[in-house]
């Protein structure tokens, strides 16, 4: 029997109709779990084992301390055709944007947004660096990255990219003189294309930015090099890191795959490529704040 993870509440599940497996069909959104607890807006997943939190407003899927500014970031996001999906995934706890919002915001208050550029480039940085999450200047509505993004999307623009669904770079931290894009995974593994996956070539030609591209596209970790290929364009002359944030099982699942493809890659020039884990990153915080502490132990990455 299962109990609402807020009030206690036994939760009796719904009868269904089996699916061709003789199973529960799966979940997609709070109002399809067939256990919930109406009154606190939580439910379960329809898996028969560690099943999933699925809340019926996303919002409740991060710490009130940091709620503030995540509906209207989700709304802003930079790639307009993934705006809903944004927002159907950030409900359910596995979601990657919700640990994302909720670690860098912790970040960014503490003024630790600098740690993290300073780790990533190895070498000092200004104090006063921006944040950008999915394209979105943060804390929401500051004026000060909005250049930033705008910069972005002519850099994405001018690779050819769709207006209307331009890629979406999980984290950027930038100063006058540096760029830090780091691409951000929790239960998911690194998105990957085929060899011969014709939009290689968009982020693969006419660039200095991969030494080897037959190793990038051998790796076939697709959506680090569009972010390596991007951030490259976005920094110019200046200093660049793409961190990939994530598990250290993942690391372990790719390995092979990620040390193909950071041979592949042009790290001149004052560019380089990491493997972060969650952990690493929550190390830079001065202090962690309790409700950040229990938030990270449900997740299982402190």
């Amino acid at each position: 029997m299962w109990a609402c993870p807020s009030c206690g509440s036994r939760l009796e599940p719904r009868s269904f109709v089996p699916d061709h497996r003789g199973g529960a069909p799966a979940a997609k959104s709070f109002e399809s779990c067939l256990r919930q607890c109406d009154s606190c807006g939580i439910g379960y997943s329809n898996a028969r084992t560690n099943p999933t939190l699925i809340y019926r407003d996303g919002l409740q899927n991060v710490p009130p301390e940091v709620r503030s500014g995540l509906g209207e970031s989700l709304e802003d996001a930079l790639n307009e055709v993934n705006r809903p999906q944004k927002w159907a995934k950030i409900a359910f706890s596995t979601s990657e944007d919700a640990l994302t919002w909720t670690t860098f915001t912790a970040l960014t208050r503490a003024h630790s947004l600098a740690l993290v550029a300073e780790r990533a480039l190895d070498l000092p940085v200004p104090s006063q660096q921006t944040l950008l999450l999915w394209g979105v200047p943060q804390p929401y509505g500051i004026q000060a990255g909005r250049a930033l993004r705008e910069k972005l999307m002519r850099v994405e623009m001018d690779l050819g990219e769709n207006p209307r669904s331009l890629s979406e770079p999980d984290v950027i931290v930038a100063g006058d003189s540096e760029v830090v894009f780091i691409e951000a995974k929790y239960r998911s593994g690194n998105d990957h294309a085929g060899r011969d996956d014709a939009r290689w070539n968009r982020y693969l030609s006419n660039t200095e930015a991969f030494a080897d591209p037959a190793l990038i596209r051998g790796s076939g970790l697709y959506e680090l090099a569009r972010n390596w290929r991007i951030g490259w364009d976005f920094a110019g002359e200046g200093r660049f890191a793409l961190i990939n944030l994530a598990p250290p099982e993942l690391f372990s699942h790719e390995e092979v795959a990620l040390e193909m493809f950071e041979r592949g890659l042009r790290a001149a020039r004052g560019r380089h490529f990491h493997r972060w884990t969650w952990k690493m990153l929550l190390d830079l915080l001065p202090v962690h704040p309790q409700w950040l502490v229990e938030y990270c132990r449900q997740r299982n990455i402190s």
